[in-house]
């Protein structure tokens, strides 16, 4: 560690070992290369023509300083796979790449020949994400956007937290204020998360368009579970009678809260996974005011899974305003139903089933007609499950989930809806 704080071998070595031009001297070390040589300016902007955003530093004689390839001279080009452009625009001044290794003031120079594509989208063919459509002045790459993807789905790290990390990593003395792009990293997380639900549910490729997605169409479905046309030979056609089950857990979570915050933000993808799609019906419920519910928008959800391999069911998520109420658990399990059309035996599985079942028929006439299930034809069970407690373990879904309660209690309703949306879609993946 000590010998990487000097200039290491290249302290024998006279002038830049690049150019070896006579009275060049290597003064410059980029912090990612393998090698750790000392360069001049020359070569290490050559050098990095390709990568723009590593960290370089600068020998004062005694010690190293920090400095960027920025300041060196680097002039990044966005399209003609990275040639000259004949007609080049110079791109905002104050422009910011976030990357896994902090944040980098960088210039660029845009496309302005008359087919160009748009500014975001050269930045996107670039594996950059711009923080907006209009004039983009910051982007993140794909890579930082990925791990931190994976981070919070294994970890369940909070933005905050994974961006004040990045900020460390560009400054971690607090001498100089990096730049604060932390809201516009916020919104390039939510739209990741969103278009990265959209391209692995085939929606990039579907010649109606996203806004053609139906409900419930971008979760993950359990492969072990009755399917409408799954396989093509339909169990319905069959001669005899073939018991065609779905065991249905519902359980509810009164952990993962969610607060007023004062603004509104509506979902992305508002019912095309997990969580329902916003109800008026269930809105239109008085919030609590209680004193475990003061200040809450919702004070849990209630999920309806296939107990047998663990899946959470397509819109079988649902918010709670003032406990289990019956209306918000049957509203979540009669929806999560709509995606098993040719069931003929239904076991429900809930720890208050007892009292659940009272008049659950009488209240299934009052839901909306398309959620209303032919209860007669079909064979149903309601059961409490045995175990219940024992499944409450560190590897339960449960479990797993409330490690992003603290993250997901200060969001807004759409972000909260859209994080646990993709968290739910790794879980079932």
């Amino acid at each position: 560690m000590l010998w990487n704080d000097g200039r290491g071998d290249s302290l024998a070595i006279m002038g830049c070992p690049g150019c070896q031009e006579p009275g060049s001297s290597g003064i410059y070390r980029c912090e990612e290369c393998f090698g750790g040589e000392l360069y001049c300016q020359g070569c290490c902007v050559k050098q990095h023509l390709k990568l723009p955003l590593h960290r370089i530093k600068k020998w004062e004689g005694s010690f190293f300083i920090c400095t960027s390839l920025r300041a060196l001279g680097l002039r990044l080009q966005l399209g003609h796979m990275g040639t000259m452009c004949p007609s080049p625009r110079a791109g905002p001044s104050s422009f910011v790449v976030i990357h896994v290794n902090g944040l980098h003031y960088v210039n660029i120079q845009l496309c302005s020949c008359p087919l160009a594509p748009h500014p975001r989208q050269q930045l996107m063919r670039h594996q950059w994400f711009p923080a907006t459509v209009h004039q983009p002045q910051t982007c993140a790459t794909f890579q930082v956007l990925r791990h931190f993807h994976l981070l919070s789905f294994q970890s369940k790290i909070s933005t905050i937290h994974f961006y004040n990390a990045l900020e460390r990593e560009t400054e971690n003395a607090g001498l100089e204020a990096p730049p604060a792009r932390y809201q516009a990293f916020l919104r390039m997380v939510c739209e990741y998360r969103h278009l990265k639900m959209l391209k692995r549910g085939g929606q990039g490729h579907d010649i109606p368009g996203i806004d053609a997605t139906k409900t419930g169409e971008l979760a993950v479905l359990c492969p072990a579970c009755p399917h409408p046309s799954i396989p093509s030979n339909d169990c319905s056609t069959q001669p005899y009678e073939i018991p065609i089950l779905l065991t249905l857990a519902i359980d509810a979570n009164f952990r993962l809260k969610n607060r007023f915050i004062g603004r509104s933000d509506h979902s992305l993808g508002s019912g095309w996974a997990y969580f329902i799609s916003t109800c008026s019906g269930l809105a239109a419920l008085d919030h609590a005011n209680t004193k475990s519910s003061k200040g809450l928008r919702i004070t849990g959800v209630v999920a309806s899974t296939c107990a047998q391999h663990g899946f959470l069911l397509p819109q079988g998520l649902g918010d709670l305003q003032k406990g289990e109420h019956y209306c918000n658990v049957d509203y979540v399990v009669f929806l999560s139903l709509q995606s098993f059309s040719a069931l003929n035996f239904i076991i429900f599985s809930y720890d208050i089933a007892c009292q659940w079942f009272k008049k659950l028929w009488v209240r299934h006439t009052t839901l909306p007609e398309h959620l209303q299930l032919d209860h007669t034809s079909k064979r149903t069970r309601f059961v409490i499950p045995k175990f219940h407690m024992r499944a409450h373990n560190q590897h339960a879904n449960w479990a797993i989930m409330n490690a992003a309660a603290n993250s997901t209690k200060e969001m807004s309703e759409g972000s909260c809806h859209d994080t646990l949306d993709d968290l739910w879609g790794d879980w079932n993946y």
